[in-house]
């Protein structure tokens, strides 16, 4: 729909579209594709860019970098990437459902970066059990 609406329609009607039929199926199940391969995330990056090049008239053989750079938009890497980050700020906040806290186990490690002037860095690491 939003492929065969390109010409007709205004970038902001588009852009309205694209965060009403396609947005929210790529964030709600975000969380999920972590664990899924490559492949699989490579279909919807394609079907976003289709979208993202009907949303800006643009030829489909044009360069999607910087059309998402244009829009301002996340693609669903980065996506993906910021909703990892947004769950682990989370749970090293204690801000998740106590479910969630017990998943993962923390360890410290400790380094040394010169042996002569001892400064230790400590690092945590949280890992699923």
């Amino acid at each position: 729909m939003l492929f065969r609406s390109r010409f007709y329609l205004s970038s902001k009607t588009k852009l309205t579209l694209y965060y009403s039929l396609i947005y929210p199926y790529i964030t709600c199940c975000d969380s999920t594709w972590p664990s899924t391969y490559v492949t699989n995330l490579n279909r919807i990056y394609c079907l976003q860019k289709r979208a993202v090049r009907a949303i800006t008239n643009s030829d489909y053989r044009a360069h999607s970098a910087p059309l998402f750079s244009k829009l301002g938009k996340l693609d669903i890497y980065q996506i993906n990437t910021f909703q990892i980050a947004k769950f682990m700020y989370c749970y090293h906040n204690n801000l998740l459902p106590p479910l969630f806290l017990t998943c993962f186990l923390q360890t410290v490690k400790f380094m040394v970066i010169a042996p002569e002037q001892p400064i230790i860095i400590t690092c945590i690491i949280a890992g699923l059990i």
